[in-house]
C-alpha cells in the first residue's frame, strides 16, 4: 500500500521517545523507551491512546549519572528489573509489526528530537541482526516546529508542548514524552494545512527536504506585551502562566513592572530553562504588596504551595525539618526534652559534623578506624585514598588542637567554629573586593585536574564544621525571629512613617505603618519558651524565616534603619543587627 497520497490526518503514526545517559549509543546507555500508535482520526484524545514504556537494564558496573537521575528520576537500582537492551527491537517489531521492506511502506514515525532518538533506534535495529532495511520513516516535530514557529525562544518538547497549552511533567520519562509528542504532532498537522497548504505525507517530506533558511534571530515571546506594560510600579509577587492556566513560575519584585519587563528586553541574556519558561508563558497575574519584604515572604509561601516547575529554590523537594539531641546522636521530626537542637532543614550535614566534633573532643582515638565517608561530605566515588586521608586528619588536628586546649574547657569546638567563620567572612569579603577583571584573568588560567591532598582533606573537614556550626547558629536565630516585631524605614527619606510587621508562630501575622519615633509593639509571643517556638516550625516556616533574614540583610546593606523587637526588654538596633546577620 503506497501511503504518499494519504492525508496526514488519516495516517496512523508510531510515536517513540528514548531516555538515555547521553546522545551516542556506542558510548552511552539507553535507560527507557516508550512507544504507541496514534491517529488523528481516533475518537480517543491524545492523552488516552495506548502507550508501552519500559526500562532498560544497564551493565552492573555502570551507574546512572547524578544529573540524569535528577531529570529523569531513574536510578541504577530502578533499572535492576529492566529488560535487556538486545530484546528491545524484537519487542518493538512484534508489538507494531515492523516488517515492511519497501521504502514507501516504512512506518511513519514521529519523534520530537530525532537527532537524539534515531541513532539509538538504528543501533537497536543493527544489534538485532535483522537484515531487512531500517523500517521507520522518521518525522521530527522539532524540525517541523522550527520552520512553523521560527521566532520562539526555545523549541524543546517541554517548551513547544507548553506553548501549545499541553503540560509535560517535570521528570523526563518516555511515557509522558510520547503523549506530549502526540499533542505536538496534532497541532503541527493542523498548522501545516492551514499555513503551508501541506496535507499529505509526500508533501511534508518534500517540504522538509528544502534547506531551512534561518530568519531573523529576534525572539518573539507569546505573552501579549500589553499585559506586562500595564503592570504597577509597586512591590509584589508575579506568576507566569501557560495558556491552559498552569503556573510556570512565581517571582518577587520591588517593582512588578520593571522586573517582569526585564525578561523581555533585547539585551537580556537568560539561561536555557528561563527561555524555555518564557516560550510557554502567555499570561501573568500579580499580587502587589506594601513592601519588598512582604513580597519575598509571599513568594516563599506560594512556591511551597504551588511548586511551580521553573522555581528551583524554596521548593520542598525531599527536605524535612528535624531536631537533634544535644550530643547529635539522634534525630526526630518534632522537638522534645531530648531533641532540643533545631530546627534544621536536613539531617545530612550533621552525620559527618557529629563525627568531627567527637574526633576533636577525643583526638587520641585510633585514626585508622575512621573512613573518609565518616568525616567528609562526599560520595564514595569522590573520597581520597587512605594515605592522603590519614595525613589530612593529622593536619586538621594539628591546626586546631591548640584551640581545644584553651580555657575554659568544653568550649574548644565553639572556639574553632568561631575562628573558621571569621576566616570564611574574611575570604568572602576579599573575593567581593576583587575586580571583575581579576576574576576574568583567574578563570582564563589553565585549570589543573582535581587531586586530593592532605591540605584539601583538612579544608574539607573545616567546611563540614563551618556548615554545621552555621546551621546551629541560624536555628537559634530563627527561633528568636519566629516571635518578633520588625520595623524599618521607607526608602524615601521624606516619609514620616515606617513599615512594621508582626511575626507570630513564624508566620506574618500583621503589617502596618507607624509614625517615625513611635514605640514598636511588643511581640505577642515574646514569652514563649524555646520548645514552644520549635513546635511551630515546619519546612515552610523555616524557609519563610530564612527569606525574612535575607531581607533584613538587604535592608541593613542599604543603610536603612531597621529594628527587631524580641520582647519588652530586648530590642536589636541596626548596628547590632548587622553584626548578628553576618553570623547567621
Amino acid at each position: 500500500m503506497s501511503i504518499s497520497p494519504v492525508a496526514l490526518r488519516d495516517i496512523e503514526v508510531l510515536i517513540i521517545d528514548c531516555q538515555a545517559t547521553g546522545p551516542h549509543p556506542e558510548k552511552s546507555h539507553l535507560l527507557e523507551i516508550g512507544w504507541g500508535k496514534f491517529s488523528l482520526t481516533d475518537d480517543e484524545t491524545s492523552e488516552d491512546f495506548p502507550i508501552r514504556a519500559m526500562r532498560i537494564a544497564v551493565p552492573e558496573n555502570i551507574k546512572v549519572p547524578a544529573a540524569v537521575q535528577r531529570v529523569t528520576g531513574i536510578s541504577s537500582s530502578a533499572l535492576a528489573k529492566g529488560i535487556a537492551q538486545n530484546q528491545v527491537w524484537g519487542l518493538l517489531e512484534t508489538d507494531l509489526g515492523l516488517r515492511s521492506t519497501d521504502r514507501d511502506e516504512r512506518m511513519p514515525t514521529v519523534i520530537h528530537f530525532a537527532r537524539y532518538e534515531e541513532p539509538y533506534l538504528r543501533y537497536l535495529h543493527l544489534s538485532s541482526r535483522d537484515q531487512s532495511p531500517f523500517p521507520l520513516n522518521i518525522l521530527c516535530t522539532w524540525e517541523i516546529s522550527r520552520r512553523l514557529l521560527p521566532h520562539l525562544p526555545r523549541r524543546g518538547l517541554r517548551a513547544i508542548a507548553g506553548y501549545l497549552g499541553y503540560s509535560v511533567p517535570e521528570m523526563r520519562r518516555a511515557y509522558h514524552h510520547v503523549k506530549a509528542t502526540a499533542s505536538v504532532w496534532r497541532t503541527c498537522v493542523e498548522m501545516l494545512g492551514d499555513e503551508e497548504g501541506i496535507s499529505t505525507l509526500k508533501e511534508l517530506q518534500d517540504w522538509l527536504q528544502v534547506p531551512f533558511k534561518k530568519r531573523s534571530t529576534r525572539k518573539v515571546y507569546p505573552m501579549d506585551s500589553e499585559l506586562r506594560l500595564n503592570l504597577p510600579e509597586r512591590p509584589g509577587v508575579y506568576r507566569m502562566l501557560r495558556s491552559n492556566g498552569d503556573i510556570l513560575y512565581v517571582g518577587k519584585a520591588t517593582s512588578l513592572k520593571r522586573r517582569v519587563n526585564s525578561y523581555f528586553q533585547k539585551q537580556s541574556r537568560h539561561p536555557d530553562h528561563i527561555l524555555e519558561m518564557l516560550t510557554q508563558a502567555q499570561s501573568i497575574t500579580v499580587s502587589p504588596t506594601a513592601s519588598a519584604v512582604e513580597a519575598a515572604l509571599l513568594e516563599s509561601d506560594e512556591i511551597k504551595i504551588l511548586s511551580p516547575p521553573y522555581n528551583v529554590a524554596l521548593r520542598t523537594g525531599e527536605r524535612k525539618i528535624v531536631f537533634l539531641s544535644e550530643d547529635l546522636s539522634s534525630a526526630k521530626a518534632s522537638p522534645d526534652s531530648i531533641h532540643i537542637l533545631g530546627p534544621f532543614p536536613s539531617i545530612k550535614p550533621f552525620d559527618v559534623y557529629a563525627n568531627l566534633v567527637r574526633l576533636l573532643e577525643d583526638p587520641v582515638q585510633d585514626l585508622a578506624e575512621l573512613f573518609p565517608s565518616d568525616l567528609l561530605d562526599f560520595s564514595e566515588e569522590q573520597i581520597p585514598d587512605e594515605d592522603v586521608f590519614q595525613t589530612g586528619i593529622r593536619s586538621f588536628l594539628d591546626r586546631h588542637g591548640s584551640l581545644m586546649k584553651r580555657q575554659p574547657p568544653g568550649r574548644g569546638v565553639a572556639r574553632i567554629n568561631a575562628h573558621l567563620w571569621r576566616e570564611h567572612l574574611r575570604r568572602r569579603e576579599e573575593a567581593a573586593a576583587k575586580s571583575s577583571e581579576e576574576e576574568k584573568k583567574k578563570n582564563k588560567k589553565a585549570r589543573t585536574p582535581w587531586e586530593w591532598t592532605p591540605k584539601r582533606v583538612a579544608r574539607a573537614m573545616e567546611s563540614v564544621l563551618t556548615r554545621g556550626s552555621h546551621l546551629r547558629r541560624r536555628s537559634n536565630w530563627l527561633c528568636l525571629l519566629s516571635e518578633s516585631t520588625i520595623c524599618w524605614e521607607s526608602r524615601s527619606k521624606k516619609a514620616r512613617h515606617v513599615h512594621v510587621i508582626r511575626v507570630e508562630g513564624g508566620q506574618l501575622a500583621d503589617r502596618s505603618s507607624i509614625e517615625m519615633g513611635s514605640t514598636i509593639p511588643i511581640p505577642a509571643g515574646a514569652d514563649k519558651l524555646t520548645l514552644q517556638r520549635q513546635d511551630d516550625f515546619d519546612l515552610q516556616t523555616y524557609d519563610r524565616l530564612c527569606v525574612l533574614t535575607t531581607e533584613l540583610k538587604r535592608l541593613v546593606s542599604q543603610n536603612r534603619n531597621v529594628v527587631v523587637r524580641l520582647s519588652a526588654r530586648r530590642t536589636i538596633e541596626s548596628h547590632r543587627l548587622a553584626h548578628i546577620l553576618r553570623w547567621v
